[in-house]
């Protein structure tokens, strides 16, 4: 055997020798054919950050514990960072958080590594320019209106500014307020803006920590840095995919590669063609340059790539998953995954010989299967934890979010002694899911006065029946009429407020549609009226009469009859009338005095003052209360809750929840989100206000220990009174928080001593928070009954001293506390107790120091800790009634504590029983519902993916630690596999973590499934150089051993939020052509230019979206610094911004005339300003949603319909453009030129252009991509210009122009008279995405046109880039439509060598078309004004969204969506001569040409560029033109047309959108 195995390795060895030789003798030609490294990076635009900075601010990220922050803070105070680097400032963070759980510290390295939280800190930055100018200060204070940058100055400051009537500036809740007990919100604000670690820092620290320690002032702190880096910060979280064009091109040139390339090269390949070069070099150090150069070889072979035959990609998925079963270690083999993945076109040829193993087929199989609830065949998921993480959107900043609050929420179960088996079948139980059901009250009650039956009424006899009924198949968006009460609506309102007038018609309206709801009405009482006793026992009249609809159409008509002159109320008169006309048999007066018509409002009084609800009249769906914006909508509210509630029945019947015997009333009313009141003291989502638990020293003083160590402190001393013996297993923990020496406090002890009667699921336990209070009796009393007396006796002592009358007698000397013993009570204990002062006050003492720094209550506040949820403080007269006991029991017990204990208990190994268990179970629900989830999690069937081949597995590096799971499906060789492999291979070196990749194979592939190179930069760590510096070589994409010869093109893959530019790149990165690159290396520099602000904008009367609304966002001195349009679908808007706190507002114009912004969600504003202030500090998305009001007098004004006779303001710009750094202005981004409407210029002491001078200018819209592209859409600008006499203005969409191009048009500029902005939009996330760049692009030219332009661009013509004009285009912009939104020309029909291509003369299109023209996309002209009145825009986008989910359709997406919705959105067939293209149209048709398009010919094939040369005589001169006035060598040519601009000729401003 071992003879064996030495020959074996023997002739490895031989191999080995023989590939050295190879490899040496083929040097000479591998270094001529070496392969061109690709790197591409990613920065900010604002400057480097501190590393310092970050940390803190990720320490401040969850509010609950600021005293982590601070502490942080603290400690930088006795460091001096004068001389510190980088890596200096990363290891003294990394010493000075060990306070951080291993976790959660993990997810700081992570955080730093992506600089996660370098956005707000250039957030502080810009705010700070608000105050200062220049970098004068070090840090600085902001008092009132004042600032000082003297710390010697602060108190003086503040004593002047104590009692000024100035205001404060804002402050907002991402502020850093310091934590005093003893500072208020009466307390004067002091804002600092410093950088830790600074002198300035330390003396400005010291004042303001007293300062606020004595109550004085509020101290704030806001980062800040003096003198702004150099460099800017180097961002990773990005995509870079190099996809495979189709080419002619064949020919490779030689180049060579630097040494470090070569190097690269070899890291990034280690695996290649079969050989494993790592373990090679390891076994055969001797041989180590040999191995390289003919790993180098091999890598190289890859550049010829040759295509595949169609029956060898049918098992590519399947041979690439056998190819990685050869690395034996997991980490290997996600090493692999990624290698293949990413640089798949390479490894094709090689992997289509190999054979796969039966055993691999049906094990995938077999997974296939058990995950096929979760994913479809081929589908990619990722779990963490059990949730659910998109990966196509997934990046690094997500999982900082994420990997933090699992780690800090995997970590506390840990601390509870829970073994880690033990933690995620509790995580499992998605206890606080953020369930979209709102919260309902019970509706069985006899205050219902119903005035209608689905089950008993005649009316509804001919309807099915059967609960099966639901499942059937209907026409989508109808109401399923089921004789079966299942949907109950309940109005509930005063009879004497006239508004119940539109809940009356919205009932009406229901039942004189067959609208299947049961009808109902609760009527209350207000004894404070007569007139509303009057009307509520004439009610009771109708009721007793068994006639509801009678009452119904009595209170309609005597609302009717209210004087619209009056004050809106009812009269005795008018109920006498309307009485007497509706009754003959009965006098009113008999009837309003008779009492016994007071039992229907009577109940239904009882009802509402139980329910909780709050002002009259109020809608119930289900016990749901409806949310009534606009009264006139009411029955269209009603409707859409029964047709969503259709779903929840549908749901049970297909479940078998219910049949059709049930009781369905009963069955509704025992959901889980039904309860017996509505309190949002008890039922808000507020996760804050849950208390955190930790370990702590035992040894340790009570005030030296953190927020969560008190409370687990404290926890473990608490002392409980209950129904019955505390000591058996209670699922609520209830904690009163309360001054028992105030009556409100007894009050709040008395009402839950009384529920704790009725409740066996509950446990009472006291919080002293009495201060200094020099008065303890009841106290005293309570405290020394808990510490002495059984469960029994205390309690009903207890419920005794909190009696107000026992209190006052005490107090009075006329009772003792000794007349007030219960019997059996140990008189004895108690008083020796009651009389140790010491004891009692070492407990008072903890008890206000926790309710002071852990509540942050007062001496005066009653609150309740209910497992660990904060509910109060109570304000003034605020009551928490008996009932409202009861919903806490309820909420607790059945939404968490219930399904917690239960599994507790099923834990055996854990020995859980009576306050051990009950302890246990209230931490376990307060750690859950703190860090609640979103989404449920998901469960996986256990072992399901344990001992498979077609599963890597790799374990966590410390398993008996805390750590995450991580389960992901791919298919191997998809995108999803591509980004995925990296982040996995990061994240295990990063943290503890169980990973566990699953092999979701395509069964049969009948194309090549993956033709790019693809790249993911996410680093694990900060690397620093040897200065120091943080070094940003793993913060780039590289490419290594890519094939010379192939054509490429780059497309950047980043998060939906970011718009992103290539800036400082010569390179063509549309067509990547290596071989023709005479460079060692191609460097590609993208910036992030802008981060997305986007939203949803509504009108708050109808729930409309305001379509045209128009915003600015700015600063506060430059607030019009860009703007954006409302679109009609979903609301939706999009502003670019960056870092920075943003005021946004309605444009001047029509917007602000006739809307007003009534109210936000998402935004920072503060209270009582009247801007809106959104601020961006992350990289991830915002998104905020807006609500607009209609003034006064303005309800049938319509934005769209005013902007047509709306004359440009001055100085202002509906699209106010802005100056882009990338054309290397000085101008900085506050200070960038706007524009009018039309983006034209003013400047003061100038007028504007008329609304007639704009009018005349020609638009043109154009869009290019790369350096072709861009020199076509140059000579289609030329012959624009020469064509035309008419000012002209070129809007280009900059998503895809190269920074060379932005150069040459300026150059340009100088020579031709025109004007043009750079457009630019990003693709919003609800629209089905495109992936293939040119599709993206064709999207670009059609889905965006409502949009992309100025409302008062009124017309647009659209040119290819590639089409040469011979016409002058006004004649076409002048062109009378025909009430059509847009002009297109159809194709041409009389080359008749073309017929069999024309595809739109059978088959779909022909039918679809009925006779009517196919229309060519080249060039068409758009009536904005029209386009945006019918909505095209919207009918467009809603039509591509359908149809796109089919990826077969839409083959030409700008041109066939057009055409599809023919129908719609009409076309106006322009003249054939508007557009020539010698594919199509006859030789003869080219004299009469107005415009040449050079579109491809599918039987010639001819490039477009020889074509152009050949058929357009003057392209060549345009070309030689444009191409001298870019060199420098001539101006435009003598003869051109001048083109007369709106713009002062001097002014070489460029514009971008």
């Amino acid at each position: 055997m071992g003879e064996a195995h030495n020959r074996r390795f023997s002739a490895i060895g031989i191999i080995l020798n023989r590939c050295v030789l190879f490899c040496s003798i083929m040097s000479s030609f591998i270094a001529g054919s070496q392969s061109i490294p690709v790197s591409v990076s990613m920065a900010s635009r604002w400057s480097e950050t501190p590393l310092l900075l970050e940390a803190a601010q990720f320490l401040a990220r969850d509010k609950s514990q600021k005293d982590s922050l601070w502490f942080f803070i603290e400690s930088t105070v006795s460091k001096d960072f004068t001389a510190s680097t980088q890596l200096d400032a990363y290891n003294w963070i990394l010493d000075n958080t060990e306070f951080l759980e291993e976790r959660v510290k993990e997810s700081l390295s992570l955080s730093l590594a992506v600089r996660f939280d370098s956005p707000a800190i250039a957030m502080y930055q810009q705010m700070s320019r608000s105050y200062i100018e220049s970098d004068s200060c070090e840090a600085f204070a902001v008092v009132k209106n004042s600032v000082t940058c003297d710390a010697k100055e602060l108190k003086e400051l503040v004593k002047t500014k104590k009692d000024s009537a100035q205001s404060s500036p804002p402050v907002f809740d991402f502020d850093h307020l310091y934590g005093s007990k003893s500072s208020s919100e009466s307390s004067l604000n002091v804002i600092l803006y410093a950088n830790l670690g600074t002198e300035s820092f330390k003396h400005f620290h010291k004042e303001l920590t007293q300062l606020s320690d004595d109550g004085s002032v509020r101290y704030f702190l806001r980062f800040f840095v003096q003198k702004s880096f150099n460099s800017t910060v180097h961002l990773s979280g990005y995509g870079v995919e190099l996809a495979i064009k189709s080419t002619e091109y064949k020919a490779i040139d030689s180049s060579q590669d630097s040494e470090s390339s070569q190097i690269e090269a070899l890291e990034q390949h280690s695996v290649i063609k079969g050989f494993d070069f790592g373990k090679l070099k390891q076994a055969n150090p001797d041989l180590k340059d040999g191995l390289n150069k003919l790993q180098f070889h091999l890598i190289q072979e890859s550049e010829g790539l040759k295509p595949l035959k169609v029956w060898e990609l049918s098992d590519l998925s399947y041979q690439t998953v056998q190819k990685l079963k050869e690395n034996e270690e997991p980490y290997e083999a996600l090493s692999a995954l990624r290698e293949y993945s990413q640089n798949f076109p390479v490894y094709a040829n090689e992997f289509s010989k190999i054979k796969v193993s039966k055993a691999l087929r049906d094990d995938i199989t077999n997974i296939q299967r058990a995950i096929e609830y979760i994913a479809n065949e081929g589908t990619p998921f990722m779990l963490i934890n059990g949730l659910q993480v998109e990966i196509e959107t997934l990046d690094p900043f997500a999982l900082v979010d994420l990997l933090y609050s699992e780690s800090k929420l995997i970590t506390a179960l840990f601390g509870f002694g829970l073994p880690f088996e033990n933690i995620q079948p509790l995580l499992n139980l998605n206890i606080g899911v953020q369930k979209e059901e709102d919260y309902a009250i019970d509706i069985r009650s006899d205050a219902i006065n119903y005035v209608n039956d689905l089950e008993n009424d005649d009316k509804y006899a001919r309807w099915p029946r059967a609960l099966q009924y639901l499942l059937q198949p209907t026409f989508p968006g109808s109401l399923r009429k089921l004789a079966r009460n299942i949907h109950h609506t309940v109005f509930i309102i005063d009879p004497a407020n006239p508004s119940s007038k539109a809940y009356i018609a919205a009932a009406q309206y229901c039942l004189s549609n067959s609208v299947p709801t049961r009808i109902g009405f609760v009527f209350v009482r207000d004894e404070r009226n007569e007139v509303n006793v009057m009307i509520n026992r004439i009610v009771g009249y109708f009721l007793a009469e068994d006639d509801p609809n009678e009452a119904l159409s009595f209170l309609k008509s005597v609302y009717s009859a209210i004087p619209k002159t009056s004050d809106n109320s009812i009269t005795e008169e008018i109920l006498e009338t309307k009485f007497t006309e509706k009754v003959k048999y009965h006098e009113l007066k008999t009837v309003v005095k008779d009492q016994a018509y007071d039992s229907y409002s009577t109940l239904g009084s009882e009802f509402y003052q139980k329910s909780g609800l709050g002002a009259l009249p109020a809608v119930l769906y289900n016990g749901k209360p409806i949310s009534v914006s606009h009264e006139d909508h009411l029955d269209d509210l009603v409707i859409s809750e029964v047709y969503s509630g259709t779903f929840f029945w549908q749901k049970a019947v297909w479940e078998n929840d219910v049949h059709d015997r049930s009781n369905l009333l009963d069955f509704a009313m025992e959901q889980s989100h039904v309860m017996p009141r509505l309190n949002d003291r008890v039922l808000n989502k507020d996760l804050s206000r849950y208390l955190e638990y930790a370990k702590y020293d035992a040894t340790a003083a009570f005030s030296s220990l953190s927020q969560p160590q008190m409370t687990e402190y404290l926890s473990n001393g608490m002392l409980y009174i209950a129904k019955k013996n505390p000591e058996f297993d209670k699922g609520v923990t209830l904690w009163v928080a309360a001054n028992f020496e105030e009556p409100k406090g007894r009050a709040l002890t008395y009402q839950a001593l009384k529920y704790l009667k009725k409740s066996d699921s509950m446990r009472i336990g006291f919080l002293f928070n009495h201060g200094d209070a020099k008065e303890t009796l009841i106290s005293d009393a309570i405290l020394a009954t808990l510490l002495s007396q059984n469960n029994q006796d205390a309690k009903m002592f207890i419920t005794k001293l909190v009696k107000e009358e026992f209190v006052a007698e005490l107090k009075a000397g006329k009772r003792s506390l000794k007349d007030l013993e219960v019997t059996g009570m140990d008189s004895k204990k108690f008083h020796a107790t009651f009389e140790d002062k010491k004891k009692l006050k070492a407990v008072y003492t903890m008890h206000t120091e926790f309710c002071s720094k852990v509540l942050k209550a007062k001496t005066t506040d009653q609150m309740l800790i209910a497992n660990g949820k904060v509910i109060g403080p109570f304000q003034g007269d605020e009551v928490f009634s008996y009932d409202d006991f009861g919903l806490v029991d309820k909420y607790i017990h059945v939404l968490s504590a219930k399904e917690i204990s239960k599994a507790l208990k099923s834990m055996t190994s854990l020995n859980l029983e009576g306050n051990k268990l009950s302890d246990l179970t209230m931490k376990i629900t307060s750690t859950l519902l703190k860090n609640a989830a979103e989404n449920e999690r998901v469960e996986l069937p256990k072992g399901i993916f344990r001992d498979r081949v077609g599963v890597i597995h790799v374990p966590p590096r410390s398993p008996e630690e805390p750590f995450h799971k991580i389960y992901v499906a791919v298919e191997p060789l998809s995108r999803a596999a591509q980004k995925v492999s990296p982040i996995l291979e990061q994240l295990h070196k990063l943290v503890n973590a169980e990973i566990s990749v699953v092999m979701n194979c395509i069964k049969k592939w009948s194309e090549m499934p993956q033709n790019s190179f693809y790249r993911y930069v996410m680093p694990a760590s900060l690397e620093f150089d040897q200065n120091g510096s943080i070094s940003n070589s793993k913060l780039e994409a590289k490419f290594t051993g890519l094939p010379k010869a192939t054509l490429l093109t780059m497309n950047m893959q980043t998060p939906e939020s970011w718009l992103v530019e290539a800036v400082r790149t010569p390179y063509d990165l549309d067509n990547i052509l290596l071989k023709d690159l005479e460079v060692d290396n191609v460097r590609v520099n993208y910036e992030l230019a802008h981060i997305l602000l986007e939203g949803q904008c509504y009108e708050k009367q109808s729930g409309q979206p305001p379509r045209g609304l128009q915003f600015t966002l700015g600063t506060t001195q430059n607030p019009k610094m860009y703007d954006t349009i409302v679109m009609a679908n979903l609301g939706y808007f999009q502003l670019k911004a960056n870092p920075g706190s943003w005021v946004l507002k309605l444009r001047e114009g029509p917007s602000k005339e006739i809307y007003e912004i009534a109210s936000t969600k998402g935004t920072s504003t503060p209270s009582g300003s009247s801007d809106i202030v959104v601020s961006m500090r992350s990289f991830t998305n915002k998104f905020i949603h807006v609500f607009v009001s209609k003034k006064p007098g303005m309800q049938n004004k319509d934005v769209l319909g005013e902007v047509e006779s709306e004359k440009p303001p001055k100085n202002t710009g509906i699209w106010d453009t802005v100056k882009s750094s990338i054309f290397g202005d000085d101008n900085s981004e506050s200070s960038r030129a706007t524009s009018d409407g039309a983006g034209l210029p003013c400047t003061d002491g100038e007028s504007c252009p008329s609304a007639d001078q704009e009018s005349e200018v020609l638009n043109i819209f154009s869009v290019a991509s790369g350096h072709l592209y861009e020199r076509f859409m140059r000579v289609m600008m030329v012959s624009v210009l020469k064509n035309t006499k008419a000012p002209v203005k070129f809007w280009f969409l900059k998503n895809y122009l190269s920074p060379s191009f932005k150069d040459t048009v300026d150059k340009m500029k100088e020579s031709y008279e025109f004007d043009y902005e750079l457009v630019e939009y990003k693709w919003p996330r609800w629209l089905n995405q495109q992936t293939e760049k040119q599709r993206i692009i064709w999207g670009y030219k059609i889905l965006f046109l409502d949009v992309l332009f100025p409302l008062n661009v009124k017309k647009i013509i659209f040119v290819d880039a590639d089409q040469v004009v011979r016409a002058d285009l006004t004649e076409l912009r002048d062109m009378d439509l025909d009430g059509a939104p847009y002009g297109y020309t159809p194709f041409c029909d009389d080359k008749k060598e073309m017929e069999g291509f024309r595809f739109w003369k059978s088959g779909y299109w022909a039918s679809h078309l009925a006779g009517r023209k196919y229309h060519i996309s080249a060039l068409y002209v758009i009536d904005l004004q029209k386009f945006r009145k019918i909505a095209a825009g919207d009918r467009l986008r809603g039509q591509y969204q359908g149809l796109s989910q089919d990826p077969n359709s839409l083959a030409n997406l700008d041109q066939d969506l057009p055409n599809n919705m023919i129908h719609q959105v009409r076309i106006k067939s322009l003249p054939i001569e508007w557009l020539w293209c010698e594919t199509w149209c006859s030789d003869e048709s080219l004299s009469r040409a107005k415009t040449i398009d050079l579109c491809n010919n599918p039987l010639t094939k001819e490039p477009k560029l020889n074509r152009a040369m050949r058929i357009v005589p003057e392209w060549k001169e345009y070309d030689s033109e444009i191409r001298q006035i870019l060199t420098g060598s001539s101006k435009a040519s003598e003869g051109k047309k001048s083109v007369k601009s709106v713009e002062p000729a001097t002014d070489t401003k460029k514009t971008e959108l």
